[in-house]
């Protein structure tokens, strides 16, 4: 029994779900490949120390040589214990028509999402070849704008100095009117004064 115990302690490395399926059949199994392994004596190599190796060295030795021969016994049991395989399970025909259906549908969406957002990008940059147009088309106008904008305040500016010009002429005329006004009121004065003399 306690070698079954060291054979289930040696194959410990494998996962718990694979441990805990080992039966009693298997146990029986490995005991008795034990036992049949250990029937045959083969004959023992010894080697002798080497020169000037102290007793506790060759004890360490020892220690060592037991431990890696425990190692190999848990490696040897790791082959008489029965593993679960690694392979994947193959999948059925009709799993493989779902599995290609159901990519060929992503990937119709996909290319009909993609052709979307192409028209809409294509959409988008028409607008944007109209906006760039209708942008140029109002810089126009705005500096037509600005340059009638620029020719009426030229203008007023002329109107201007024109009326200050008139102006200053009105101003002229008024004074030279009341001079000659002034002048023929005292014309008239001394032609009445020299009638009277006369």
């Amino acid at each position: 029994m306690d070698r079954i115990k060291r054979e289930l302690k040696c194959g410990s490395h494998l996962s718990p779900q694979a441990g805990a399926k080992v039966t009693l059949a298997k146990c029986v199994y490995v005991f008795k490949m034990r036992k049949s392994s250990q029937q045959t004596n083969l004959p023992k190599i010894i080697i002798p120390p080497a020169r000037g190796l102290t007793p506790a060295s060759i004890s360490d030795d020892s220690e060592m040589e037991a431990q890696s021969a425990q190692t190999d016994k848990c490696r040897d049991s790791s082959h008489f214990t029965p593993t679960k395989s690694n392979a994947l399970k193959k999948l059925r025909p009709h799993d493989e028509d779902i599995i290609n259906a159901t990519l060929l549908q992503a990937t119709t969406s996909l290319t009909a999402r993609f052709d979307s957002q192409d028209e809409k990008l294509e959409e988008m940059a028409n607008q944007m070849r109209r906006n760039s147009v209708m942008i140029a088309e109002i810089f126009k106008a705005v500096e037509f704008n600005a340059a009638e904008i620029k020719d009426c305040k030229e203008k007023c500016l002329e109107t201007r100095n024109l009326l200050l010009g008139l102006t200053s002429s009105h101003k002229d005329q008024a004074s030279r009117t009341s001079e000659l006004e002034r002048y023929k009121k005292k014309m008239e004065s001394l032609d009445q004064r020299y009638n009277r003399e006369a």
